[in-house]
């Protein structure tokens, strides 16, 4: 998988595995803060977000920053990124290059231990991570809960810094950050939930996809 199909597609997913060693215990502020953000979220039937993606890497001096539409239900996932379509049944993952009329499938858990987009909205956070409240601030003048996350297992990112609204117990803002120092920054701009969304949305099909399919699961 090469091209800018490629760049997008590990830049929502993350390039390599690594864990950092992580002493803190779990925060009681921070879970009250999960626990709820959990609640609320799980409710909903499906998401449609709107948001703002960059990479940003200040040693590189690189900062790529673009607009994306986003639709969730349960562990599938539909992206939109100026040309290129990320989306998932649940099961494989498909980036469709617009430009360049291809589409590459592979098994959704090839990159274990990977960031994608359902997570933002789905994640298990008293399973999966060690957490801590960082502090009250804001964003865009909005009060907002600052919260780090640690992954207990080997990820392709070593914290996770979010961020939720503090009245609305709504996630305003998802950084993860890689091992190579590289920022992965999802803003969220417009949040609607239980907005209706058909299954064929998370499919493959050569119709909405026309162009060369490049099969790349391990089946």
């Amino acid at each position: 998988m090469k091209t800018i199909a490629l760049l997008v597609c590990m830049a929502m997913l993350g390039t390599s595995d690594y864990a950092a060693p992580v002493q803190t215990d779990q925060d009681p502020k921070a879970k009250k803060v999960l626990d709820a953000l959990s609640s609320k979220t799980k409710a909903y039937k499906t998401i449609h977000a709107e948001f703002a993606y960059t990479l940003k890497n200040e040693e590189d001096d690189f900062e790529l920053t673009q607009d994306g539409v986003a639709y969730i239900k349960g562990q599938k996932f539909w992206v939109k990124l100026e040309g290129n379509t990320i989306f998932s049944d649940g099961k494989y993952l498909y980036t469709y290059s617009k430009d360049e009329g291809e589409t590459y499938k592979n098994n959704l858990d090839n990159g274990e231990g990977s960031f994608n987009p359902a997570d933002i909205f789905n994640m298990s956070y008293d399973k999966e991570f060690k957490y801590k409240y960082e502090r009250e601030t804001k964003v865009n003048g909005v009060a907002a809960h600052e919260i780090r996350l640690f992954p207990k297992q080997q990820k392709s990112y070593h914290t996770l810094v979010l961020y939720v609204d503090k009245a609305k117990s709504e996630i305003m803002k998802v950084i993860s950050k890689g091992k190579e120092g590289s920022d992965f920054i999802y803003a969220i701009k417009t949040f609607t939930p239980n907005k209706e969304v058909s299954d064929s949305k998370f499919t493959y099909s050569a119709t909405k996809y026309p162009g060369d399919i490049l099969d790349l699961t391990d089946e």
